[in-house]
């Protein structure tokens, strides 16, 4: 399959002017282990749009908010924690025409609001703060379809409040772009189906907190699956990661089942998935434990153009984080998925 990557990459345009960069995540969930109510919100959007083949200017905005209610026999606690921020940035691509590889430089700041609050009946607490980052990366997109990139970035990070703290990160991801005008579908044209891979990528490391507790850590989670018929995908998702001497497998194959004919833009599926939880502790804690994760749910995947899709998910996750627990929640979650041939 990587071959055949390497290989199509030669064959596709890159930006133009006009073309639009779109990313989006979400999710809601809460904790079915925890019997009072608790939940948690995510929102990330991102946008730019390209002046000129070279030139991109975008924006970006991020919300977080968790609730929890802890129960006593005399009186009940609640504590809450919301973020809301925004950025803009500008990103310059190196003239590279009709190379599958196009590398970038860009730089890009952002404000971030953040309130804290605990309560109960004898006490009101709360502190909020401001922070202020800016940052400057360097990447490259590799252009696996016309439209659809895996893309890697160098961020060196600047973050002050009341503090001023500076990390050096890598971030993996897919990106995909969105002409100024785009080619009618051919009817009948499978967007799924025996012979397509749907596939995904993420990572997020580096050096943080330089100078002053240098943390390191590291993370990478590929994502492939085959249609091995017109309506059933078999793959798996790998997540690597380590930190503080710690590290972290969990291979988790899965099953995805669609129930709609293979060239309808909305496609309903359901999902399954176990895997295993390898955790490798420094040597002198707990050396490590083995524990299984299982997932199950449904969805919704909208295409808004050939080999992109829009999917909303609601899947019930069991995983043990720590040994002897397991945690249990249930997640509403949106965000792209990519499909190739």
């Amino acid at each position: 399959m990587l071959l055949c990557l390497l290989q199509s990459g030669k064959l596709f345009a890159q930006p133009e002017k006009g073309m639009w960069l779109v990313g989006s995540d979400a999710t809601l969930g809460t904790n079915l282990n925890n019997d009072a109510d608790n939940y948690y919100l995510q929102l990330n959007a991102t946008a730019g749009y390209f002046l000129t083949r070279s030139l991109l200017l975008g924006a970006s905005a991020n919300a977080f908010r968790s609730y929890s209610r802890l129960e006593t026999p005399l009186f009940d606690s609640r504590f809450s924690y919301n973020l809301l921020g925004a950025g803009a940035f500008a990103r310059y691509y190196l003239p590279r025409p009709d190379k599958p590889f196009q590398y970038f430089v860009e730089l890009g700041g952002s404000v971030q609001a953040e309130r804290t609050q605990f309560s109960s009946l004898f006490t009101n607490q709360s502190e909020s703060r401001i922070t202020y980052i800016t940052f400057g990366s360097a990447g490259v997109n590799y252009f696996i379809r016309p439209n659809i990139a895996v893309e890697g970035r160098l961020r060196y990070r600047n973050a002050a409040n009341n503090d001023s703290t500076r990390d050096l990160q890598y971030l993996i991801g897919m990106q995909f772009f969105i002409p100024n005008t785009m080619e009618p579908r051919a009817i009948g044209q499978p967007l799924v189906g025996k012979g397509f891979w749907m596939i995904g990528a993420g990572g997020l490391g580096g050096w943080n907190n330089i100078g002053d507790t240098d943390d390191l850590f590291g993370s990478i989670e590929p994502t492939v699956a085959r249609f091995l018929l017109d309506k059933l995908a078999v793959g798996a998702t790998l997540q690597l990661a380590f930190a503080n001497e710690n590290a972290i497998i969990n291979p988790q194959p899965f099953v995805r089942l669609y129930l709609t004919d293979n060239d309808s833009v909305a496609q309903f599926f359901f999902n399954a998935g176990m895997g295993t939880r390898f955790q490798l502790a420094k040597p002198t804690s707990d050396p490590g434990f083995f524990g299984l994760n299982a997932t199950l749910g449904m969805g919704l995947g909208w295409f808004v153009m050939p080999g992109v899709a829009a999917e909303t998910t609601f899947q019930y996750n069991a995983r043990q984080i720590e040994e002897p627990g397991r945690v249990n929640s249930l997640e509403l979650a949106f965000g792209f998925q990519f499909f190739i041939k």
